[in-house]
């Protein structure tokens, strides 16, 4: 039996600086085997901004996962080098695990440079859910929450989830779902017994750790918890 620690963040909202030092001293002390970003890099930001950020992250020397958000321009999606995998509506394999991606959000009242439609939604899910193989366990990252979750509440108790996110978890099932975009939906919650983490901004310092236990059938999430570096 194996386990695999991930750091999950989101919402760094840079404009090119990452706290580098406090994340290499979680990353040891905590001993992180994988690092996931689900959205919102930047503000606004383009390609060279985003990849600006990456760049720093790289520096890590651990794989990372990451997805755009609704504030990263949607040209930042497909950004790969080193350590770095975008995994926006595709997947990837790693250590043994099939981690599928959406980047962006489901509309906004806002004007944000990278929203969607919830049949662009669904469409997307269905591109990146494509290429895993039939009954092989996944881990869904997205920004947008799910709808009518602990995840997409906002601070008057609406809910501003994506439904068509919230509807695959519950046919296809992943073990974990990341996501993010919510700033003051931090939360971890169950959906139908599906472990959903919005791990809160990492702009504030936010972040989750999740461990999870490598079985010779299975994979279960052992543990997981919201941290502040």
């Amino acid at each position: 039996m194996d386990r695999i620690r991930i750091l999950g963040l989101t919402d760094l909202h840079s404009n090119g600086q990452v706290p580098l030092d406090r994340l290499k001293k979680t990353i040891q002390q905590k001993n992180i085997n994988l690092i996931i970003i689900t959205g919102d890099l930047s503000t606004f930001g383009g390609k060279k901004i985003v990849k600006k950020i990456l760049e720093a992250f790289n520096r890590l020397e651990k794989p990372i996962l990451y997805i755009p958000g609704n504030m990263d321009q949607p040209e930042t999606a497909n950004i790969q080098f080193g350590n770095i995998i975008p995994v926006h509506e595709r997947s990837q394999k790693i250590h043994n695990i099939y981690f599928i991606g959406i980047g962006g959000s489901n509309e906004t009242p806002f004007v944000c440079p990278f929203t969607l439609t919830e049949t662009e939604i669904q469409q997307a899910l269905t591109t990146a859910y494509g290429s895993v193989p039939n009954g092989s366990p996944f881990i869904l990252l997205t920004h947008a929450p799910p709808k009518d979750s602990e995840a997409d509440r906002l601070k008057n108790g609406q809910h501003v989830g994506s439904k068509i996110i919230r509807t695959f978890i519950e046919e296809k099932r992943p073990i974990l779902v990341l996501c993010g975009h919510i700033h003051e939906a931090q939360s971890i919650s169950q959906i139908n017994g599906i472990t959903c983490i919005n791990p809160g901004p990492a702009a504030h310092g936010n972040a989750t750790i999740i461990d999870l236990e490598l079985r010779e059938t299975e994979i279960l999430v052992a543990n997981a918890e919201l941290i502040h570096f």
